[in-house]
């Protein structure tokens, strides 16, 4: 209910490499339960406490992209 920025996200190609890349460079994961059929997403906090999501998404169907319905594991 507080006004707000949640994240800031970026679409990335590939986000097991960048997982892999950003873990090596000493980012904080904080990626919360995702385990979508459409969608691949990471989470980092920068120095500053910021969160930064990069998604990967495994469709170009918009509407499978961005179905809420489905629930994260």
């Amino acid at each position: 209910g507080v006004p707000g920025v949640n994240h800031l996200a970026y679409e990335v190609d590939d986000v097991e490499t960048l997982h892999q890349r950003m873990t090596a460079a000493g980012y904080e994961d904080s990626t919360p339960p995702n385990n979508h059929p459409w969608r691949k997403r990471v989470y980092f906090y920068d120095p500053d406490g910021n969160d930064w999501e990069f998604i990967q998404y495994l469709t170009d169907d918009p509407a499978k992209r961005h179905d809420y319905e489905i629930q994260d594991k």
